[in-house]
């Protein structure tokens, strides 16, 4: 059900003060419960999505036209990344349980009418003897395209589940536990949507219907979940009520796109995101067809991709404490310098060993680079600059994401393996030379303390807020650096 409290009266500690409460905040449902749902939904949201990708390629490529199987993964994806600049402006006026659950509404009733004609057109191919008609490939085709748009909506609010679970953080030492809490369960959506989409493909003598079954069984599960869930009502970005609470707690209003974007702070963390997703999305996909070509078994190629898979999601049940207990900054360097090892071993051989230890390398290095700069993501912002902020951010985040995968297939072919994962080398690279040396700056103005989480005086705190969101111009702030 969606809290409707209203904010909590401010707090007596200094502005940004470690363990302050921010004004405009309710208050706080309790968080094992919530963000441990938030893991479930985050499973059975990303479980979709991998059953939705692999059933419709798989169903578009024999029903239809093999070179048009990628097609539904561009629209998802591009979906995804436009309703992840609306999700964030959403929640606050209609509440995320209306969002989310309408999202997944959505998904239910498309994943019910791809089940359906899929269905209908496998019993007519059936009766004609195994013969695919052109026109029911066709409408199966238009059919799953026009599917990809809601459920990229249903991943898009899948993916903002991480920042979510950033409400129920009582200080700031919680905002990484819970967003690594959070997405912990993607080591179930890891192994259950694949698993799905293989195991029970058909239904009956049907192709594919059995795998749209179970991806409408996979919304039900969802939408349960989230009905359980006590989201935080969040605060209209410029209402009264805001404004009158910033004023009591001598907070300055809330500030403008402009400022959030050319924050440090938060190109460096949006830089991370999108270059450990991007080029780990690239060399997740070509890493099958490499391996193919080289002859190992279908066994084989599966068994190194969910080893990646587990790469990508065990480190979520300890990495939340490692980023409290090192700071943010120096996990970000940890997980692009562990991702540039996984790759730069593709360029020693094309060997079984090296498959599987530099593509589960990636995925740790993922791990450690996304839930981190994350978590400085869910820092950066009050209540009121949520919605600007995590738009900001989330949709670069998917384009690149989708851009990655829609491209690794061309890039291979005229490439190479060794060349693709070479070009991808150097962008982590230059990406680790660029977060070192902004870090480097970052850790030496901690007034004291040894990361971002460690107890400094209020004083110095209260000093660092002021600076921070004092009315300096943003192209000054940036040609600091």
């Amino acid at each position: 059900m969606e809290r409707e409290a209203g904010p909590a009266p401010p707090s007596e500690a200094a502005p940004g003060a470690a363990g302050a409460r921010d004004p405009e905040r309710p208050a706080i449902p309790p968080f094992r419960r919530n963000v441990l749902l938030l893991s479930v939904a985050w499973c059975f949201g990303v479980a979709a999505a991998f059953m939705q990708l692999s059933a419709t390629t798989l169903a578009v490529a024999e029903l239809y036209d093999e070179s048009k199987s990628t097609l539904p993964l561009g629209v998802l994806m591009a979906s995804a990344a436009v309703f992840a600049a609306l999700v964030p402006h959403m929640t606050p006026r209609y509440g995320k349980w209306r969002v989310y659950g309408t999202a997944t509404c959505l998904g239910m009733v498309m994943a019910a009418v791809e089940l359906a004609v899929v269905y209908t057109v496998g019993k007519g191919i059936n009766e004609n003897g195994g013969v695919v008609d052109p026109e029911d490939g066709r409408l199966v085709f238009i059919v799953i395209m026009v599917s990809c748009v809601p459920q990229g909506f249903v991943y898009a609010c899948a993916n903002n589940f991480r920042l979510t679970s950033v409400d129920y953080a009582v200080e700031k030492r919680q905002i990484p536990i819970a967003i690594s809490m959070t997405m912990g369960g993607g080591i179930a959506a890891a192994l259950v949507g694949p698993l799905l989409a293989i195991a029970s493909r058909d239904l009956g003598d049907v192709k594919f219907a059995g795998s749209f079954l179970h991806l409408f069984l996979l919304y039900v599960a969802l939408l349960l979940t989230l009905s359980r869930i006590e989201f935080i009502k969040a605060s209209r970005p410029g209402s009264q009520e805001v404004l009158d609470a910033n004023a009591a707690a001598g907070l300055p209003p809330p500030r403008s796109l402009k400022q959030l974007l050319l924050q440090w702070d938060f190109f460096i963390a949006l830089l991370v995101q999108v270059v450990t997703f991007a080029t780990m999305g690239a060399l997740m996909s070509a890493t099958p067809v490499s391996m193919r070509n080289e002859g190992f078994s279908y066994a084989l190629i599966t068994t190194t991709i969910v080893l990646h898979l587990m790469g990508m999601y065990v480190p979520s049940f300890w990495i939340g404490k490692v980023v409290t207990r090192f700071g943010i900054g120096k996990v970000m360097v940890a997980g692009l310098a562990v991702e540039m090892i996984g790759a730069l071993l593709f360029l020693i051989q094309r060997s079984a060993p090296i498959y599987i230890c530099g593509i589960v390398l990636v995925g740790v290095g993922w791990n450690f680079g996304f839930i981190s700069a994350t978590s400085r993501i869910g820092m950066l912002a009050t209540e009121a600059e949520k919605p600007r902020l995590h738009a900001l951010n989330d949709t670069p985040v998917l384009a690149s994401l989708g851009i990655s995968f829609l491209t690794s297939g061309p890039l291979y072919t005229s490439l190479g393996w060794e060349n693709l994962a070479l070009l991808n080398s150097v962008i982590i690279i230059a990406t680790f030379i660029v977060v070192v040396i902004r870090e480097a700056r970052l850790i030496a103005n901690y007034a004291g303390a040894s990361n971002e989480f460690a107890e400094v005086p209020a004083k110095s705190r209260a000093a660092e807020v002021e600076q921070q969101t004092s009315a300096e111009e943003p192209a000054d702030h940036l040609a600091e650096v």
